[in-house]
């Protein structure tokens, strides 16, 4: 779910990976289920604006 989060925020994965100083790469098997670290979850969970148990687990 954490596509539909950035598809809904209107960001690319580029542009989000970036922002969360991870690879494009990386962010795309965070978003195909596979479970991030603690700094990738935080820096997503600031990004969106999300508390971050919430946001990983949507």
């Amino acid at each position: 779910m954490l596509r539909a989060v950035r598809d809904h925020s209107g960001r690319t994965l580029e542009d989000v990976a970036r922002a969360c100083g991870v690879l494009p790469a990386r962010l795309w098997e965070i978003e195909a289920g596979v479970a991030p670290t603690l700094a990738e979850r935080q820096a997503l969970s600031e990004l969106f604006g999300y508390d971050e148990d919430v946001l990983i687990d949507l």
